[in-house]
């Protein structure tokens, strides 16, 4: 298959795979959604609900998205999900796993996170730990919760 074959299955499937909370990162071959109309996505909409119709998705992608919305809208946004894909879609989340930060912090392991480009957050600090993890005041959207392994586990 050439690459121009490709890049059309991709884009063809684009409608049917949805990235939600895209920021600044819009995926290529995703309808990207963001609720800042100043962002550079495809569909502007505070979610949840999601604007689509039940089994309407192959794929929802939400990177550093959940931790953003407060424990009672997070479960609104995944029952969303659940409703929008099909019986075998795919749900990935990506969440900051707040007990390795904290673990990180506690043993003042050296490590910094980077955020926004070129500026550096030591994550033995606890100032840095609020700006980034806990808080994020660094970022327009605040952090509504926090999450490790277990539950987001539970979440889902």
């Amino acid at each position: 298959m050439i690459v121009a074959e490709i890049d059309e299955e991709l884009q063809a499937k684009a409608g049917r795979r949805l990235n939600v909370g895209a920021g600044d990162f819009p995926l290529l071959y995703w309808t990207n959604l963001d609720a800042n109309p100043d962002l550079p996505a495809d569909l502007h909409a505070e979610v949840p609900p999601l604007p689509y119709g039940d089994e309407s998705l192959d794929e929802i992608w939400a990177c550093h998205f959940l931790e953003h919305l407060e424990p009672q809208r997070a479960q609104e946004f995944l029952k969303e999900c659940y409703r929008c894909l099909i019986p075998s879609g795919r749900l990935g989340i990506v969440v900051p796993d707040m007990r390795e930060v904290l673990t990180r912090y506690i043993n003042r392991t050296i490590d910094a996170v980077e955020w926004p480009q070129g500026t550096w957050w030591s994550v033995a600090d606890m100032d840095a730990l609020c700006a980034v993890f806990l808080y994020s005041t660094i970022q327009p959207s605040p952090h509504r919760w926090s999450y490790d392994a277990e539950t987001l586990t539970r979440a889902l």
